[in-house]
């Protein structure tokens, strides 16, 4: 299929990822011990979407889900293959891997060679390869693909930088001097990649990459997406006004400076909403056993998540623009935020771009206090100036980044350097 006017995109393609399908929510859900790669699954689909609107069955889609290890984080020793559907005539399958920690890694990457190989060394084999997330699988499987076939487009989407992950994670001495040995062989592997999907300007520069690129923050979900029906689970206060705060409670992300801003409110009417997981649970739980109008929820289905952020009042992105990783990165939730059509709260973070200011409530200072005051200047207008308010940040995202438009970038690039392989080996 065309892009709009400009010459058909040729390249058949594979996009490389770890997302799940939705018949597989449940059995993830049931059996996963920490916190569920949501926020990664969804930017997944909603790149395959996109993909797929422009590239039909020229797509094809290999996934090896992103899950926690057995047996501290998930209960299967073992994930199964699985059936992936995607739309708009694009293929797919997913791949499953023995789930032993360490172990966990070697066999997805095996499995997804394999994969690759056999695809690669076909009479037709496809001219470009998206891989979703810098990671050793996903990094090393683009390594394996330029040793098959140079020829072939090798695309890199970065939604994280290597050393940047995690931040939370506590490791020994040992485990840091091999997470750093890895990172070094990590940024290596960028010799074999020929363009890449950052989510910050910024990154680009910490990589070092001097290749073609685009960024793409994030992607809005299309309006007839599963997860935005008004189907959902009662809200828990529904009829008192929410302040709701949704992923991973993290002393890092600014909730336990959230949970104190609210605390500084007196109006017994109010309810903080938190669902999640995170080391800051335990502190979280004190501060609801000492007031009530504080609600810890755990960790929902994606779905309710969802259904909870459109029957809040507000919602709130508590992360500070205080720490080097910020302009590394774009908070996901911020497009889920915004796709919900209700007003959100959010600092001025570096790695934001300028047009989203007009769009959300924006915290002056890096301060409890400041936060305070600006939940509270939402709060004080009219439910018909919120509604407008979250009605014209739902449209900015749902035209301006939906799947169409978001890919549309990527696939130009690809066009780009899929030309200039052409010209280099005489083939597309």
């Amino acid at each position: 299929m065309g892009l709009d006017n400009e010459r058909p995109y040729e390249p058949d393609m594979i996009f490389l990822g770890g997302m799940f399908p939705q018949a597989s929510a449940d059995w993830i859900q049931r059996n996963s011990k920490g916190n569920i790669h949501n926020a990664a699954n969804v930017m997944q689909w909603n790149l395959v979407r996109g993909l797929a609107s422009h590239l039909g069955s020229k797509l094809n889609v290999v996934s090896s889900p992103f899950l926690g290890s057995f047996p501290k984080y998930f209960k299967k020793i073992r994930v199964p293959d699985f059936q992936l559907e995607i739309v708009s005539g694009a293929g797919g399958q997913g791949i499953g891997f023995l789930n032993l920690p360490g172990v966990k890694h070697v066999s997805r990457y095996f499995r997804l060679r394999r994969t690759l190989s056999a695809a690669i060394q076909t009479a037709r084999p496809p001219h470009a390869v998206i891989a979703y997330s810098f990671s050793a699988v996903m990094a090393f499987s683009l390594r394996r693909v330029k040793r098959l076939d140079p020829t072939i487009v090798t695309c890199l989407v970065v939604p994280d930088l290597p050393g940047f992950m995690n931040l939370s994670a506590k490791r020994s001495l040992p485990r840091k001097m091999l997470g750093k040995l890895l990172i070094k062989r990590l940024y290596k592997t960028l010799e074999d990649v020929d363009c890449a999907v950052v989510l910050t300007e910024p990154m680009v520069s910490y990589m070092g990459f001097t290749k073609p690129h685009v960024v793409i923050e994030g992607i809005a979900p299309p309006s007839d997406a599963p997860d935005l029906d008004q189907s959902s689970t009662e809200s828990p206060a529904s009829s008192d006004t929410m302040i709701v705060y949704t992923g991973g409670l993290n002393a890092a992300f600014g909730v336990l400076e959230l949970v104190q801003a609210f605390s500084t409110l007196t109006d017994p009417s109010l309810r903080l909403v938190l669902c999640g997981v995170g080391d800051a649970v335990q502190a979280i739980e004190e501060y609801a056993t000492s007031d009530q109008r504080i609600i810890y929820q755990g960790l929902l289905p994606h779905k309710e998540v969802v259904a909870l952020q459109r029957q809040a009042t507000v919602l709130v992105n508590p992360r500070q623009n205080t720490e080097e990783y910020v302009k590394y990165s774009f908070p996901s939730k911020l497009m889920e935020y915004m796709v919900s059509g209700t007003p959100t709260v959010a600092y001025d973070l570096d790695g934001m771009p300028a047009e989203y200011r007009e769009h959300l409530f924006i915290v002056p200072e890096n301060d409890i206090a400041s936060l305070a005051k600006t939940i509270q200047q939402v709060l004080a207008q009219s439910p018909a100036q919120r509604r407008d308010f979250g009605h014209r940040a739902r449209t900015f995202v749902q035209e301006q980044k939906n799947p169409e438009v978001q890919t549309k970038k990527i696939l130009r690039m690809i066009d780009a350097v899929t030309t200039q392989r052409k010209e280099r080996y005489g083939r597309v």
